[in-house]
């Protein structure tokens, strides 16, 4: 009996360890089998990223080719790191499209990119006008050829007058955009403005949070009125030891016929906006009269809800007397920038979009926040967004990459035209690539043939002295464009001739860098202190102004403007070629020339 149950107790243990083992031989296969994955999940990582390098250097390869004008194969297979990539490269002396197949034993990566000299602006709109606005005299007119519609879109305010026809959609967008630092929205307690001394004027100090000195544009506030007040100041003051100065860098009233008789936020636009420097402090006040049955409401928090500020109020703004502190924050905004977005007195056969309209007569829909004299056809939607901002199309860095284009084949130092250079003083003149460091005249019965991207340095007339002056792109840009950019002003009188290739889609674009001139007190501007005068109807070109006032006159017709800030004058017309919608500038005749830029990427 003894020994049986040795044995059972022998049994026993020899099970436990049975299970011991079994269960570390579990334990340490779970582990092993977890690591082999991650190992393989590495290696694939790793494979992945081998492929995508080599891919990746397959493309940057032919890059480097193509723009030091070296050899290009067809295609091409390179080694890296234990992966090949396979490249194959398609296309024309213009644009070429470059395949790159990265591979390893178990992983594929393929990269596309595709490289051009050739720059497609598109031009959607008849006008395009930046934040200094478009003024339209009587009779003045943007319409379209066939079907298309000549659209105005602006980031400032158009003005019209009678007889004005837009026969497509108007937009009066904005460049002003609020300070989202230095503002304070809670409304707790009601401080009475202009009812009982001393409690007369009102102060908040805020300090602006961008980077770099700005245009303060408007002013919100969240206000209320009882009965009629006179109408109030808003006044933008500098600081004098912690509380507002005398000096008012701004001053604008405040219409009581825009403050509600509930609490809401109005709007106050500078006519005159001053320019306010970053981490400096300045204040807002609101300067009223004394009425104790008609005065005003001003919200503010009852905490530090904006910890760069603080109000104040006393009797008379900028008379002697002490400032009194008020605890909280008045409620207040700021907005930055230029341009209006208004749209006034004008014909507009579809829709019309901006902050405040008045004195349209409507054809289509009519999306605003503030209306007036005003007929709308279509639907009307009130408490609309401010339209969107649309930066003018064609970027500074694209400007400066033509202006390599046309450096690139040399430059003339000198004026061109009659009597001026020897390399440009002969008419009929080809001219292009170049760079010319000097005024260019092309007077009339004189006729330029562009071949290649002119950078003029100085100013540029054309047709002047009588007689047609005449300028072309060559014949061999077929449906391209070309260009002449200029530093200062450009005039085009009465008589000229400006043109494509003779192909469809063909264009010549003026393109002017000029700044300052803005319709008044300009330096070395052109006609009513414009940097591109218009002064002879055109349906070949483009003109651009990136800067300053495009002025068009003598009842002049074209096709297509872009400019900071536009003038037409009675009779003139801009008539909107659908073509232009997609127009591709080259920097030559032949393409031999030019920079080569990436223009798509990715993997596929």
């Amino acid at each position: 009996m003894k020994h049986y149950f040795k044995r059972q107790r022998g049994a026993a243990l020899i099970i436990t360890i049975f299970f011991f083992i079994a269960i570390s031989v579990a334990i340490v296969q779970s582990a092993t089998i977890g690591a082999i994955a991650q190992l393989r999940t590495y290696r694939a990582l790793a494979e992945s990223k081998y492929a995508y390098a080599a891919a990746e250097a397959g493309i940057e390869d032919i890059f480097y080719r193509v723009v030091h004008e070296k050899q290009i194969p067809d295609t091409e297979t390179l080694l890296l790191n234990g992966a090949t990539s396979t490249v194959t490269v398609t296309g024309s002396s213009e644009e070429k499209e470059i395949y790159s197949v990265g591979e390893t034993d178990t992983r594929t990566r393929k990269l596309y990119m595709k490289i051009s000299k050739i720059v497609t602006t598109n031009f959607p709109y008849g006008a395009q006008v930046g934040e200094g606005g478009a003024k339209l005299k009587n009779g003045a007119r943007i319409d379209g050829t066939g079907l298309a519609q000549g659209d105005l879109y602006s980031n400032g305010q158009v003005v019209g007058e009678v007889n004005t026809i837009i026969t497509g959609n108007v937009i009066s967008s904005s460049g002003i955009e609020a300070d989202t630092v230095a503002s304070s929205t809670a409304c707790i307690s009601d401080e009475i403005v202009g009812k009982n001394d001393p409690n007369l004027d009102y102060a908040q100090s805020f300090v602006m949070s961008a980077a770099s000195p700005d245009v303060l544009a408007r002013v919100g506030l969240y206000i209320k009125r009882v009965s009629n007040p006179n109408d109030a100041n808003i006044r933008i003051v500098t600081d004098n030891g912690g509380v507002p100065s005398t000096t008012a860098l701004a001053t604008q009233a405040l219409d009581n016929s825009l403050v509600s008789t509930d609490y809401g936020w109005v709007n106050v636009l500078f006519t005159s906006p001053p320019t306010l420097t970053p981490g400096v402090k300045y204040w807002i006040v609101l300067d009223a009269g004394e009425s104790n049955t008609k005065y005003w409401y001003w919200c503010r928090s009852d905490s530090d809800t904006y910890g760069s500020g603080a109000p104040f109020y006393k009797e008379d703004w900028d008379d002697a007397e002490v400032w009194n502190s008020v605890s909280g924050d008045m409620a207040f905004h700021v907005y930055y920038g230029g341009g209006i977005s208004k749209i006034d007195t004008l014909q507009v056969t579809g829709n019309a979009k901006a902050d405040t309209i008045t004195n349209l007569d409507i054809g289509g829909d009519a999306y605003y926040q503030s209306i007036s004299g005003s007929t709308v056809d279509g639907t009307s939607y009130p408490a609309s967004p401010t339209p969107p901002y649309v930066p003018l199309p064609i970027s500074t860095t694209t400007i400066d990459i033509w202006k390599g284009d046309a450096l690139d084949e040399g430059e003339i130092n000198g004026n061109c035209g009659t009597g001026g250079h020897a390399d440009c003083d002969d008419f009929p003149l080809s001219l292009g690539p170049t760079k010319v460091n000097g005024n260019f005249d092309v007077a009339g019965g004189q006729t330029l043939t562009v071949y290649g991207t002119i950078h003029v340095t100085g100013d540029m007339n054309i047709g002047a002295g009588g007689g047609v002056g005449t300028i072309k792109c060559a014949i061999a840009y077929l449906g391209n464009s070309c260009l002449i950019i200029v530093d200062g002003y450009i005039r085009v009188y009465g008589g000229s001739v400006l043109d494509g290739s003779g192909s469809s889609g063909s264009f010549i674009m003026l393109l002017t860098t000029k700044k300052g001139c803005l319709g008044s007190g300009g330096s070395g501007c052109t006609t009513n202190d414009s940097a591109l005068a218009i002064e002879n109807s055109v349906d070949g070109a483009i003109f651009y102004a990136t800067d300053s006032l495009v002025d068009i006159s003598n009842g002049a017709t074209i096709s297509e403007v872009v400019a900071y800030q536009l003038q037409m004058w009675p009779g003139t017309r801009v008539t909107y070629d659908v073509s232009l919608a997609s127009t591709s500038f080259v920097p030559s005749a032949t393409l031999v020339t030019g920079k080569w830029n990436a223009k798509r990427w990715n993997e596929y």
